[in-house]
């Protein structure tokens, strides 16, 4: 009987991981709503703000554009964001932001654009972020309205269009957002530590600034009613806490047993 039951668990997990795989396939046709299309028509305008005459801006920032091109000559002056070859001076931000400029400007050239382009492409990335976000818990229509209001706000713009790293910063938040609304939903200490590492990229972005949503971030997991303040705290004290101690315990059973323990 056990063995009969241990089959069908089987092939019930099987099938899901097929149905599944099906789906990320594109086997399983996926239906497009009238949200879509207008979701898809808005990150195209997004993008199209972006990239319109996008060489226009020459190399944007020339400082942080000298600092990538440093960073192109040699692995030191790489790990260390150096403003030139030599790795005197390093920049005044951590070198997340660059690092990612630098590995598009090795594939695409240096070019103003190139390194330009990873800013645009997070721009694009935060208007769907903010979609999804915002639809989660207001539905499709405030989610539309809240990303096209992101595409077309002229600051957004001017970041997306230059290259201090600002997009990538935002993007880093929202989707440290994004997973703080999963832990609060599930209670669960996985999608908490993936916001926080989230938003420790987003620090080594542009450091202090990433801290700026931190209190924001607590409340929503704190206060979310999906599941019981109690709850939830216990829920992630517990899972951090309890391999240590079920460890402690064990030891402390083991030496105890020894006539010769000092415990």
């Amino acid at each position: 009987m056990r063995a009969e039951l241990s089959d069908v668990r089987t092939a019930r997990t099987r099938a899901g991981r097929t149905g599944r795989a099906l789906a990320l396939a594109g086997a399983v046709p996926v239906r497009l709503t009238w949200s879509h299309a207008a979701l898809a028509s808005i990150l195209t305008f997004s993008a199209f703000l972006g990239l319109f005459r996008l060489g226009r801006e020459g190399d944007g920032n020339a400082y942080y554009a000298a600092a990538v091109k440093s960073m192109l000559d040699n692995w030191h002056a790489f790990f260390y964001a150096s403003f030139d070859s030599g790795g005197f001076v390093s920049v005044d931000k951590p070198p997340l932001g660059l690092w990612i400029q630098s590995a598009f400007a090795a594939v695409l050239g240096f070019h103003g654009w190139s390194i330009l382009l990873p800013q645009v492409l997070a721009s694009v990335g935060s208007v769907f972020l903010l979609f999804a976000l915002v639809r989660r818990a207001c539905g499709p229509v405030a989610g539309l309205l809240a990303a096209l209001a992101l595409a077309v706000a002229p600051i957004n713009v001017a970041v997306a269009r230059n290259n201090t790293s600002d997009g990538v910063l935002v993007l880093f938040l929202l989707a440290a957002a994004w997973a703080t609304m999963r832990a609060a939903e599930r209670g669960s200490i996985r999608w908490l530590l993936t916001a926080m590492a989230l938003v420790g990229l987003g620090f080594n972005v542009k450091m202090l600034q990433a801290y700026l949503v931190l209190p924001a971030l607590v409340l929503v997991y704190l206060l979310a009613p999906a599941i019981p303040f109690r709850r939830r705290i216990a829920s992630g004290f517990s899972r951090t806490t309890r391999p240590g101690a079920t460890a402690w315990c064990r030891r402390s059973r083991s030496w105890s047993r020894s006539p010769r323990s000092v415990w």
